[in-house]
């Protein structure tokens, strides 16, 4: 049986993508500052790395994304999703109380130590701790052993 194609939609945003890493970057740090509520942006390249930090309400937001010196067309795509995901994003709730408040759906991508975001930590119980820190030192609503 073989893979299904991808869409023509999916091909036009990110899939078949030619736009080189460096004018996506460019794109994305305009569309985070085309919202006021973030302030600094900061890129990072590593050896298979490509890192965006940005920060807003005194809290810094991680995204690390996997570069590919074989295929650089996988490079451009996986910049590319993130820029899109991002845009739809922003165009979320702009009130502070709307369900989809942008800095909601961001939590994951929240940074609770240096390199480490909530996603991160939530996958490993000996970080628990440190996303309690991160979130103001609330209690989470379930205690430890606690089922829902």
């Amino acid at each position: 049986m073989s893979a299904p194609k991808a869409s023509l939609a999916y091909g036009k945003m990110w899939g078949d993508t030619t736009v080189a890493v460096g004018a996506t970057k460019a794109e994305i740090d305009k569309v985070i500052r085309k919202y006021d509520r973030f302030s600094q942006i900061q890129w990072t390249e590593g050896h298979d790395t490509l890192q965006l930090r940005f920060r807003s309400n005194a809290r810094n937001y991680v995204f690390t994304m996997r570069q590919y010196d074989d295929d650089p067309h996988e490079s451009r795509r996986t910049v590319r999703a993130v820029l899109w995901y991002l845009k739809g994003l922003m165009g979320l709730g702009t009130e502070k109380g709307d369900p989809l408040y942008p800095e909601r759906a961001l939590l994951p991508y929240v940074e609770v130590s240096p390199n480490v975001t909530i996603g991160d930590a939530l996958e490993d119980e000996t970080m628990h701790g440190r996303v309690r820190a991160a979130l103001g030192g609330a209690q989470l609503a379930l205690a430890d052993g606690e089922e829902t």
